[in-house]
């Protein structure tokens, strides 16, 4: 039996790829205010990680789709926030940048490890900052008649 892409964890990953913005935005301005609704933005975000896996194992609807779309929307996520921050001048430039690249190595690594062990159900460590790309965003086939990427 075909799994579906379409359920709640992936549901929630899709709201971490739409909370990036707003955190990219607050990221790039100053203040106290804009620090506070980041960190709000950034604890959504971090929820959202914690639970669509935790979601997706015991509802039985992991899958290697879902899994690169939580990747790529953390990698996403945290590079948009890097970025904004390089952009305002809290970070350098280069932390983006060996964070993208940290990101897309890590993910080759998985998946090297996946075509060895193709049963590995390895968990990530650091929530959010410890994941990978991969979702529609660096995959452009178009979705399904159902609006769900397939």
């Amino acid at each position: 039996m075909r799994k579906t892409v379409c359920t709640m964890a992936n549901a929630l990953t899709a709201a971490r790829v739409l909370l990036a913005l707003p955190f990219a935005f607050l990221m790039t301005g100053g203040g106290a205010r804009h620090a506070t609704l980041a960190a709000l933005v950034l604890a959504a975000a971090i929820a959202t990680d914690v639970l669509d896996g935790a979601l997706a194992r015991r509802r039985d609807t992991v899958t290697a789709a879902g899994r690169a779309f939580d990747h790529a929307a953390d990698c996403f996520f945290v590079t948009s926030g890097l970025v904004a921050g390089a952009v305002r001048g809290a970070f350098p430039w280069i932390l983006p940048i060996l964070v993208a690249a940290a990101f897309t190595g890590a993910r080759s690594a998985r998946a090297r490890s996946d075509a060895i062990t193709a049963s590995s159900t390895s968990r990530r460590s650091a929530a959010i900052f410890s994941s990978v790309p991969g979702s529609p965003v660096s995959n452009p086939r178009s979705p399904s008649s159902s609006g769900c990427w397939s």
